[in-house]
């Protein structure tokens, strides 16, 4: 993966993304974060068939695994993030 000059990893940015990555204030109703589904002892993925939704909603899809998630052309089955 070509990194953008400029865009290099440093270890506030690590920190900032770890961060991000397990607040719930991302998620629309501020009940779930990224790790609630994307699991890192389940290598960034989710056991379940179905992922839970915001709102305590059941989920329409499973949380594929995050890694190398750098390389895919885009995020979710209709394209959006």
């Amino acid at each position: 993966m070509v990194m953008p000059t400029g865009n290099e990893l440093t270890k506030a940015r690590w920190e900032l993304g770890k961060r991000l990555f397990y607040d719930k204030v991302l998620a629309i109703d501020k009940s779930i974060s990224c790790a609630s589904c994307h699991k890192p002892t389940l290598s960034f993925a989710d056991n379940r068939a179905l992922s839970p939704g915001a709102f305590n909603r059941p989920g329409v899809r499973n949380a594929p695994s995050l890694a190398n998630v750098g390389y895919h052309p885009y995020l979710l089955r209709e394209g959006s993030v």
